[in-house]
């Protein structure tokens, strides 16, 4: 058990509980121990009890049920809270924090109604000890004692400015319209995400695993896609992070190839009558409005295809209208006149040796420039070096010397083929976050736009 003062107000609690045992032996680290002591404690007439989270919330989540506050559970789960409740009172939810925060305290919240209570803790010690002269009020029918009011606090420091927080990552997961996407998705429709988040760096420091679910949920809802950092492996997810990955990329697999999704396709053959219809009425509504587009059975959108329905940005199309001298419905690539100047000459043999093939091959090897060099291409390749630079000396991409000659031309070739302003971006984008030349990735997609945006609008 952590420290006398954990002790001290552990064992107000089990004397609380009506208890006149000793107290049992509780793990040495604090939320460990108070986790435990709510376990042990459960039977009691009277008592704090832990709330057991549904292993998998998305079925209700798919299918919009209200049955069930499903939303919340799977808000809670992603922010690595604990959730008790005082016996009685299951509306009003007690949210204890997995996560030390940088003093290593442990702090707890609470939930009424679903807004945030006045009644907070900045460690599990004095949420104990509060929780003790509660049981004693409710038991003798009076208000808790005024000394114990004392022991609560305002949480309202830059650990609750940021993702780091795990009641921040808990309302803003409830913020952003997360079921209602799918709802709206179903009638061939989108929703408008307005809720901003923290820029996401990936490092496996303290709750990284928050951070990343709030950063994945964020770009799905507002990119449609999913993208995990390239070093991350699917072992090293907890497992609410691991069902989410699971059912975005399900997700975003459908829309790509214009299926019903298998979780909701599943579930219309479900044991649970009231889901198997709510599935079956998703069908139908996704089958209607692809049918009322007489394409019924063909590819869904993708991104750049729904975002030929959005407004166009202005600042964006401008600058490539620059880039490619003309106006902004230019394809991206197409090509200049013929220029005067002769081809460069071709190879006029292959390798002959291994290890001439192993010298041609070798990644460290510049790629040869493109043998039709426009204007757009040498200004593209221009924005792209001073991009790829920065994020190296600001240490947000780990990349060998010998590589990044290939690696421009990888991200010349995605770009030059791009349809529009904005499909250029992520076209760029995903082709350096996924490159094999590439040691690590160490910004968000998001980051890595601005960067090439704003070297493009330099020229």
């Amino acid at each position: 058990m952590s420290g006398p003062r954990f002790e001290e107000a552990a064992r107000l609690y089990w004397a609380a509980l009506g208890r006149s045992d000793a107290l049992p032996e509780l793990p040495e680290d604090s939320f460990d121990a108070f986790v435990e002591l709510l376990h042990l404690g459960a039977d009691a007439t009277h008592a704090f009890e832990l709330v057991e989270l549904e292993p998998s919330p998305y079925a209700g989540l798919l299918l919009t049920d209200r049955e069930k506050n499903w939303a919340l559970e799977w808000a809670i789960g992603l922010a690595e809270l604990e959730p008790f409740v005082l016996r009685g009172e299951p509306k009003s939810y007690f949210l204890a924090d997995s996560h030390a925060d940088e003093q290593g305290k442990h702090r707890v919240y609470t939930l009424d109604e679903g807004i945030r209570g006045l009644v907070e803790f900045d460690d599990v010690a004095p949420a104990l000890a509060w929780m003790a002269a509660k049981l004693d009020a409710v038991k003798s029918g009076k208000p808790i004692a005024d000394k114990a009011e004392t022991l609560g606090t305002t949480l309202d420091d830059r650990w609750e400015d940021a993702a780091t927080s795990g009641f921040f990552v808990l309302e803003t997961l409830l913020d952003l319209p997360f079921s209602e996407t799918f709802d709206a998705y179903s009638r061939g429709e989108w929703p408008v995400v307005d809720v901003k988040i923290p820029s996401f760096r990936f490092k496996r420091q303290g709750p990284w695993q928050r951070s990343l679910s709030l950063h994945l949920v964020h770009r799905f809802l507002t990119h449609r896609i999913v993208d995990l950092p390239r070093s991350l492996k699917s072992n090293e997810l907890a497992a609410p992070v691991r069902a989410l990955v699971s059912n975005l990329k399900s997700f975003e697999e459908a829309m790509a190839s214009g299926m019903v999704p298998e979780g909701i396709d599943a579930l219309t053959d479900s044991t649970d009558a009231r889901l198997a219809k709510l599935a079956r009425s998703w069908v139908g509504r996704h089958e209607e409005w692809r049918a009322s587009l007489g394409s019924k059975g063909a590819k869904v959108e993708t991104e750049d295809e729904f975002e030929e329905d959005d407004e166009v940005d202005q600042a964006l199309a401008a600058v490539m209208a620059k880039v490619l001298g003309r106006g902004p419905k230019r394809d991206l690539g197409a090509k200049s006149a013929p220029s005067s100047e002769p081809p460069p000459a071709k190879a006029k043999s292959k390798p002959r040796t291994m290890a001439d093939l192993a010298a041609a091959l070798a990644p460290e090897a510049p790629a040869p420039a493109p043998e039709a060099d426009t204007p757009f291409l040498r200004t593209l390749r221009a924005a792209l070096t001073s991009a790829l630079d920065a994020m190296i000396d600001e240490e947000l991409v780990e990349l060998e010397a010998t590589k990044k000659a290939a690696l421009l031309a990888e991200l010349v070739e995605a770009g030059s083929n791009a349809r529009t302003a904005n499909h250029l971006l992520k076209s760029v984008v995903d082709a350096l976050v996924s490159s094999d030349l590439v040691e690590e990735v160490y910004a968000t997609d998001d980051e890595v736009e601005r960067f090439i945006r704003s070297r493009l609008e330099r020229r």
